[in-house]
């Protein structure tokens, strides 16, 4: 019979006991493993900066569901939120160094210098408002490992899971400057499928179709899962894949780094479409508010 691999032993860190790694509790002071204390959660929110990027207790909420609510309440959905302006230009200014990479699958000068205005009339007529609140929002619901289940924003079932579920026992020891690196990487793959279909667009670039924000994330959100990309043209699908090429590294790099694996025995690694998907919400969202519907 396939014996499954042994997990590691984890220290307390209340009385630094070695304890089996299925340990559910420290065999020494019954601390539970994995979970801070109430006075722990309250000490750290009360330390909490808000200008800083988001960098939470990396550890398991209570099991209480009360608790466990009230903790991604305080500390997953009111840190600052980083897309301003000046990020937004700096990633698109990276982008476009990308694609003008000599190594690139075809000849990117033109759709750079034609992105180039597109997007400076972007700034000016659209801004960044609508993409910064749907964006933020969106990243840190998929980066959400205390919520129960792998469903996630957008899904009526766990078929393309929510991240924080999927590798929710890696990302309970990811260290601040870690979780900070994989929101950003989360943030470019979306990003890459809004400036791809920017970038691309055939029409001039107007105001956003949508004047309250929240309409718009309404509308967004059930659109990224149930909504083919089959009538768009060639080019601007192609387009979307170089985008996906600036960003995927990053993302690559970081699973690599911590170990960061999907699937298991008759599973399959579903860590590609769940990438995919990123790009795919940052698509429609520029389609939105472009068109003003899917």
């Amino acid at each position: 019979m396939h014996q499954g691999r042994r997990k590691p032993p984890i220290r307390c860190p209340k009385c630094s006991k070695k304890n089996r790694g299925s340990a559910q509790r420290c065999v020494r002071c019954k601390r539970l493993m994995g979970y801070p204390t109430r006075e722990e959660v309250s000490e750290w929110l009360a330390d909490r900066r808000p200008d800083d990027l988001p960098q939470p207790k990396h550890e398991k909420a209570p099991r209480d569901k009360s608790e466990g609510k009230a903790f991604v309440a305080s500390v997953w959905r009111e840190f600052h939120n980083p897309i301003t302006p000046d990020f937004v230009q700096e990633r698109f200014t990276s982008l476009c160094e990308y694609m003008e990479e000599p190594d690139g699958q075809i000849e990117h000068g033109a759709l750079v210098e034609g992105g180039e205005q597109r997007f400076e009339d972007f700034m000016r007529v659209r801004g960044v408002a609508g993409m910064s609140r749907c964006l933020h929002e969106y990243v840190v619901g998929e980066l959400d490992y205390v919520a129960p289940g792998n469903c996630g924003l957008g899904r009526t079932t766990a078929y393309i899971p929510r991240f924080g579920g999927y590798f929710r026992t890696y990302m309970t020891c990811l260290s601040d400057e870690d979780w900070t690196d994989l929101y950003l990487s989360l943030l470019d793959l979306t990003l890459a499928g809004y400036f791809g279909y920017l970038v691309s667009g055939s029409t001039p670039v107007e105001a956003s179709k949508f004047d309250d924000v929240d309409k718009l994330f309404q509308a967004w959100v059930p659109a990224i899962y149930s909504t083919a990309l089959v009538d768009f043209r060639e080019d601007m699908l192609e387009v979307m894949r170089i985008s996906a090429g600036w960003a995927s590294p990053r993302y690559g790099e970081l699973l690599e780094k911590h170990g960061m694996k999907g699937g298991g025995l008759f599973k399959g690694d579903k860590t590609s479409v769940i990438a995919v998907h990123y790009g795919v919400a940052g698509f429609w969202l520029s389609v939105l508010e472009d068109r003003g519907s899917a």
